[in-house]
């Protein structure tokens, strides 16, 4: 729903690393990463600099090293086929990460997986 997007209400787009990142008035932060294609959803599992991010988040999150985490981590995807190959890459490499599909036609976003908690 619309509810996620809608709760971060502090929202800034950033550098390279991340498309959205905000803060709900509760101090949880949300990182998002818009993709509108495979090549671009993949980069996120090839892309050294992606790779090293998220092997750094995974390692904090374990560790529990909260400042360096966000508190939630998503794909937002376009369409079902995208939202499918994002759910079987969060599978494949075990990423606690949500994934949001953005159906065009209707207009309306669907949380496919609610991410879980990276930062405490």
């Amino acid at each position: 729903d619309g509810m996620l997007l809608s709760e971060f209400s502090n929202v800034a787009k950033e550098s390279q690393y991340r498309d959205v990142y905000g803060f709900n008035p509760g101090g949880e932060s949300c990182e998002i990463e818009i993709k509108v294609a495979c090549y671009d959803l993949y980069k996120e599992f090839s892309k050294d600099s992606k790779v090293r991010k998220h092997a750094r988040y995974m390692i904090a999150h374990k560790e529990k090293r909260t400042k360096e985490v966000p508190t939630r981590f998503y794909f937002f995807v376009l369409g079902d086929s995208l939202a499918r190959r994002a759910l079987a890459l969060v599978d494949k490499h075990n990423l606690p990460y949500g994934v949001i599909k953005y159906k065009p036609g209707k207009d309306k976003t669907y949380i496919m997986r609610k991410s879980q908690k990276l930062g405490y």
